[in-house]
């Protein structure tokens, strides 16, 4: 990959979370009878699969010019959870693959090597549109980097990632080129002095891997290791599709109080059932994965070690820059028994209970004044625990600290543009002397309502474009209409504040600073160009309203 990544000829096309295959998901996949398959759910698939076929055909043709204006070919970086394998409902049938176990016919289908290579299967049957596109975008002489996320780790694997190239050499005009134009990165791409770009799973403790450089079961090398986010979908919101998984990163507690007044007592006890059920699979193979590590101690740590070693060697740092990348991760939250009652919010539930049993022995033994005292300190003392339990509980929501983690990575790396992705929020800032990105998701659009062409954009598509290298290095989040299938805007950040068209990021900004530096950078009386593509009428320039 060093040949790859260790030149400037290229301008970066940055793309994350496109959910390709997650179309195939919910009650209406779930109960078709067969193979069969809904025709909501085909309109669904066809549009994601319409769109990204546009936008990948539209760069083929539109490229970017560097800081001295010279033309350069796409990298294209798609950054993580291109595909999802994790929410694909469909069951093989007949002898598409080996018949569903009982278990998988119960919970879905596991996260063994075999089923992975199934899915990516159907994914590139539904979406050929896209396969075709991604082929002659390569063969027009573009490179492709896949960045592995949580949702598309199944491309871990050799034979999932040979079945990708396989349909993708199938569909190409110059087949023995595609394995030299598209490459895939288990971690991060990098640039030196350029650009650092990673998913982010890896610091989000619900959905990281126990060792992200290795996410699969110690003992079975062709399985997936667990995540709370892949076992809690498979375990419990398969069997209860009612419960609000997609819409948990801000007050979580206060969503499943809510559902659990609306929704009938039996689904509601039920929902406990299923749940104790995924508790205990959980605990169970992180139990295993631990006592296996534990037995293997000194020759994991060692295989670790050589790993790190020649990802340094392959991006050209030095090992103790990588070491100091790998220890920017967040433990996942079944490292240990805390951490997992801390996620699953029974510390909080203890705590209450424990109060309220308090506060009724208090009213019991005391009256007057004794009691009012009492209970005063009681509830002191709680709200002292629990900002303290808060304090060290895994995060929902990683995007607030994905600027410092930036910045971090930044001074490690000497990277000038930092990129994430995963939360689904797309969000531009400058930290210091780093910029970070994040380009957004794409897995709304499948859901969404089309817009009429002579309405203002309402897509919140998004991507990024890199251009330039060193102290020329040009970063741009750039706006794309489903619709007109062009881009019709662009951000930029300049002096610390955000320059921008078509309306504002507040739905991807994640912080304070952030949120102030756009109010300032709409204050201040100051306008920049940034058209990067090469077809400029497409692309508008800042100005300030």
């Amino acid at each position: 990959m060093r040949g790859l990544e260790g030149n400037s000829d290229f301008n970066l096309l940055v793309c994350s979370d496109l959910h390709l295959g997650g179309t195939l998901r919910g009650e209406d996949i779930f109960t078709a009878p067969g193979a069969s398959l809904p025709f909501a759910a085909l309109r669904r698939a066809v549009r994601h699969d319409k769109s990204v076929e546009k936008f990948l055909d539209y760069h083929r043709h539109n490229t970017a010019t560097d800081e001295l204006g010279r033309l350069k070919p796409w990298r294209l970086v798609l950054n993580g959870d291109i595909f999802d394998f994790l929410h694909i409902d469909v069951m093989p049938t007949g002898d598409q693959a080996a018949e569903p176990s009982e278990d998988e016919e119960r919970y879905g289908l596991s996260f063994a090597e075999n089923r992975s290579c199934w899915k990516m299967g159907v994914i590139c049957s539904i979406h050929r549109r896209t396969v075709r596109a991604l082929a002659r975008f390569v063969d027009a002489g573009h490179q492709c980097v896949f960045i592995l996320g949580n949702h598309d780790v199944d491309l871990w694997f050799d034979k999932v990632r040979n079945g990708l190239l396989d349909a993708l050499e199938l569909v190409s005009s110059e087949p023995e080129k595609i394995r030299q134009r598209v490459r895939f990165e288990p971690w991060f791409y990098f640039e030196e002095n350029r650009v650092y770009v990673e998913h982010g799973h890896r610091f989000d403790p619900y959905n990281t891997f126990p060792d992200p450089l290795q996410p699969i079961v110690v003992t079975d090398q062709r399985q997936l290791a667990p995540t709370f986010g892949h076992f809690s979908l498979r375990y419990f919101c398969n069997r209860v599709r009612s419960f609000p998984i997609y819409d948990m990163d801000k007050n979580p507690m206060s969503k499943i109080v809510n559902w659990v007044i609306k929704r009938p007592k039996k689904e509601v006890f039920m929902a406990f059932v299923y749940w104790l059920s995924f508790l205990w699979r959980y605990i169970r193979a992180n139990f295993l994965i631990r006592r296996s590590a534990d037995q293997k101690r000194a020759s994991l740590r060692q295989r670790r070690r050589e790993k790190l070693r020649h990802i340094a060697e392959s991006k050209g740092l030095t090992l103790k820059d990588v070491l100091s990348l790998d220890g920017l991760k967040r433990r996942h939250v079944g490292a240990s028994f805390a951490r997992l009652a801390q996620s699953m919010l029974l510390d909080l539930i203890a705590l209450f209970s424990i109060a309220g049993a308090s506060v009724v022995a208090i009213i019991a033994v005391a009256d007057g004044w004794n009691a009012t005292v009492a209970t005063s300190i009681l509830v002191l003392f709680v709200c002292v625990i629990w900002y303290r339990l808060n304090r060290t509980r895994p995060i929902f929501d990683v995007q607030p600290m994905l600027g410092r983690l930036a910045r971090k990575i930044g001074r490690i790396t000497g990277a000038k543009v930092v990129v994430f992705g995963h939360t689904h929020k797309a969000a531009i800032e400058k930290r210091g002397a780093t910029q970070w990105l994040n380009p957004g998701s794409w897995e709304h659009l499948p859901w969404s309502d089309v817009h009429d062409r002579t309405a203002s954009c309402t897509c919140a598509l998004r991507y990024g474009v890199i251009t330039g290298t060193g102290r020329y290095t040009q970063l741009y989040l750039v706006d794309w209409c489903a619709t007109e299938e062009v881009p019709v805007g662009a951000r930029q950040t300049t002096d610390g504040y955000v320059q921008g068209v078509k309306g504002h990021l507040s739905q991807g900004v994640g912080s304070l600073h952030s949120r102030l530096n756009h109010i300032l950078g709409r204050l201040r009386d100051r306008a920049g160009h940034v058209a990067a593509l090469r077809n400029k009428s497409q692309v508008a320039e800042s100005e300030m309203r």
